[in-house]
């Protein structure tokens, strides 16, 4: 798991924040690179104000080997399931195939921030959910 640091308002503040996606595309690669064994997945944190397409740009330079599965932490609490939409279709441009989760793991949300990734995550999750054929 890639993570900045807490940006949930929750527990101590993080100092700064990424401007793009390049931290997680310079780690991801290295890791890659160095590591002898296979990297089975990758989960990054991102940042909810990456809402312009030069924030994900970096993630078309990913180098991981094609079994690596690539998961974005694209929910927020500030912005639910319509957010995670917004960055999912703009992230999606540069890597065409990754999963979603929470921006950094749920360990330092308050129960009403749990709450709101919950109820996030869910209404995401039946927004891409496939049609059943009869």
């Amino acid at each position: 798991m890639l993570c900045t640091a807490n940006s949930t308002g929750y527990g101590p503040p993080t100092p700064w924040l990424p401007r793009d996606a390049s931290a997680i595309v310079a780690l991801a690669n290295g890791l890659s690179r160095h590591i002898g064994r296979r990297i089975d997945a990758i989960q990054a944190a991102t940042v909810a104000a990456w809402t312009r397409r030069a924030h994900w740009r970096p993630l078309a330079e990913l180098a991981l080997e094609p079994e690596t599965e690539v998961y974005l932490g694209l929910l927020h609490t500030d912005d639910g399931a319509a957010g995670a939409a917004a960055r999912a279709e703009l992230a999606a441009e540069f890597l065409p195939d990754f999963g979603i989760s929470t921006e950094c793991g749920l360990g330092r949300h308050s129960g009403e921030q749990l709450e709101a990734v919950l109820t996030g995550w869910n209404a995401y999750a039946q927004e891409r959910q496939p049609a059943l054929s009869a």
